[in-house]
């Protein structure tokens, strides 16, 4: 039972999360659109404007991902990890398409 509400309840989480983020990736790629093809003659200075949406952006993503694409068993970040020798493991970045849980081993997928 627990294994069959993680995978949907995760399903579920990684849904809602792709779905925000797609109107923040569409901010970034006009804030860059703006940014090199704005018109430079006028006042507004299009590339203050790109920058800043595009940090925007930037933002936007880290929010939607850090706060909604966790497990629901222990509520961590599904992360990727590579060995090392000498530290032992180290964060490579977010798994998008996680099968268990790295922390507690739920399935997700």
């Amino acid at each position: 039972m627990k294994e069959i509400y993680s995978v949907k309840e995760f399903q579920k989480r990684r849904k809602r999360a792709f779905k925000l983020f797609l109107p923040c990736l569409t901010l970034m790629f006009g804030s860059l659109f703006a940014m090199i093809f704005g018109p430079r003659d006028v006042e507004i200075d299009w590339v203050v404007y790109g920058l800043a949406g595009f940090f925007v952006s930037i933002g936007a993503q880290l929010v939607v991902f850090l706060s909604i694409y966790r497990c629901p068993l222990c509520n961590t970040i599904p992360m990727l990890t590579e060995g090392s020798i000498l530290t032992g493991s180290y964060e490579k970045g977010i798994d998008l398409a996680p099968k268990v849980c790295p922390t507690c081993g739920a399935r997700l997928k």
